[in-house]
């Protein structure tokens, strides 16, 4: 079964506050050395759960009523250390994101659009160790980040503790469902219960080795500035061509007629004025439409949500190139040029990455474009979005056994 921090069930809701925590193991290390030291890290991060942590040990302290929810992932770098017991899923060494160049930026995918910050030089985003924190409260989620700091730092004049800190991003959801673009986002998501879980969950299959997958998933994760001062500058009707939908109400958009975008038909449904509005039942009038319907307008078809989604089934099988996307805004403020620098945690989970790279490399899906748009026009596109990490990890199925989930890895 997944594990917790997934929410693909039906009737279950994220907490709005999400954190992300790279560790490194020390090359040297090895995988004896590595579960001892992540055991106890687990440990803590559970006792967080019912508001215990070890140096308050007479103390209780609150936490939320949705809890705290601890997912943890394992890089491809993890499979090279010393007595590991399983071999590096060939799902990742496939389907993997590029290091950015040694002079700053560079492209995440050949094939692709998206391109690193200027500025970045190495990729913070992939480690050996990926810890997910999620919880309705801000100071639980930041809290998880300081007891995994104080048991790190705490060991730091041990010569053979393998651990070391590298980044944590944070970030939270929004009330009005919107991104930092002002379009709705997230509507056109898959819908919760086995729809999500078909794209979700890993396999059965013949590979040798990797029976202990079976169950879990791959986490994908991508820290997407949005460059605010360019899309600002942009007109609404660009704007709205660019993303597939009406900036006001969120309806999807048909065709292109007289050189201005028109949505679906009896969108939105009457008496509402946004495609999010709901009835007095708690019903959404608009729900037929949250999934952008096929449109043969060729203007349409290079919007981003169109790109995204071409509409294949079944959603079990790869090549309908559909995932799971959970993400989580952030905002940073700068005393620095730009003044501020905001976008999406981007974090999706699939039965394999392959279909998350197939969407940001083929050509009619994301391919070469930044975020949509037309191949052969990507002057206004090309600087919308860019990257700050991007990383692909394991999830390995849940246990009933009180064990860390991928404890496969280091027992025999």
């Amino acid at each position: 079964m997944l594990q917790e921090g997934i929410f693909y069930q039906q009737g279950s809701t994220p907490g709005k506050h999400w954190g992300l925590l790279f560790i490194r193991v020390k090359s040297d290390a090895n995988a004896e050395e590595i579960y001892k030291a992540l055991n106890p890290l687990w440990s803590i991060l559970q006792k967080l759960k019912t508001g215990a942590i070890n140096d308050l040990p007479t103390i209780t302290l609150p936490t939320p009523p949705s809890g705290l929810q601890v997912t943890i992932g394992y890089g491809k770098n993890i499979f090279a250390r010393t007595g590991i017991k399983k071999k590096l899923p060939g799902e990742i060494t496939q389907a993997n994101f590029r290091p950015p160049l040694a002079t700053g930026g560079g492209k995440v995918l050949l094939a692709s659009g998206l391109s690193y910050a200027e500025t970045i030089t190495k990729n913070p985003a992939t480690e050996d160790i990926a810890l997910q924190f999620i919880s309705d409260s801000e100071l639980l989620t930041y809290r998880c980040y300081m007891e995994s700091y104080k048991f790190i730092a705490g060991e730091k004049d041990n010569e053979l503790f393998p651990f070391e800190l590298v980044k944590f991003y944070s970030g939270f959801q929004r009330e009005d469902r919107r991104s930092w673009i002002d379009f709705h986002d997230g509507i056109s998501n898959l819908k919760s219960g086995d729809e999500r879980l078909d794209a979700i969950r890993i396999k059965e299959n013949n590979t040798e080795g990797e029976q202990w997958t079976i169950g879990g998933t791959f986490l994908a994760f991508m820290r997407i500035e949005v460059n605010i001062d360019t899309w600002i500058k942009l007109d609404r009707i660009t704007q709205e061509l660019l993303v597939g939908r009406d900036k006001l109400s969120g309806c999807p958009l048909e065709n292109i007629v007289n050189n201005r975008p028109v949505t679906v038909s009896k969108c939105p449904f009457a008496g509402t004025a946004s495609i999010i509005d709901q009835a007095s039942n708690g019903e959404y009038p608009n729900k037929d439409f949250f999934e952008t319907p096929k449109t043969s307008d060729a203007l349409v078809l290079t919007s981003h949500v169109q790109r995204a989604n071409h509409h294949r089934e079944p959603i079990s099988h790869r090549d309908s190139l559909r995932i799971f996307r959970q993400g989580y805004e952030f905002f940073e403020v700068s005393d620095n040029n730009p003044k501020v620098k905001i976008g999406l945690n981007f974090v999706s989970f699939q039965d394999t990455p392959e279909r998350l790279i197939r969407i940001l490399t083929q050509d009619t899906w994301l391919g070469g474009v930044n975020f949509g748009g037309s191949d052969n026009n990507q002057t206004i596109d090309n600087s919308i979005l860019k990257i700050w990490g991007a990383g692909i990890y394991i999830l390995p199925p849940a246990n009933d056994m009180n064990k860390i989930p991928g404890y496969e890895l280091f027992e025999g």
